[in-house]
């Protein structure tokens, strides 16, 4: 989609990462949330997609330890082992 000037809008990933991170840690932190697996999940790719590894690792782990039955456990073993 075009802008009204005509031009190509600027993509920048980075800025839509950090406002998809405000998203995840507020499901994440909502008290009735049942997608916590999920958010964190989200969350751990995100924080390495912006190089916040120490945070994602902290997420992928908590996954690990509070969500063991996690759909996607063998994705995020792979993820903190590699």
């Amino acid at each position: 989609m075009r802008s009204k000037d005509g031009k190509e809008p600027k993509y920048n990933p980075t800025e839509l990462w950090e406002k998809a991170v405000e998203y995840f840690e507020k499901t994440l932190n909502s008290p009735n949330s049942m997608m916590r697996d999920e958010a964190l999940y989200h969350l751990g790719w995100l924080y390495d997609k912006l190089g916040q590894s120490e945070k994602s690792k902290q997420a992928f782990n908590k996954i690990i330890s509070d969500h063991p039955d996690f759909i996607y456990i063998d994705l995020v073993k792979e993820q903190i082992s590699g």
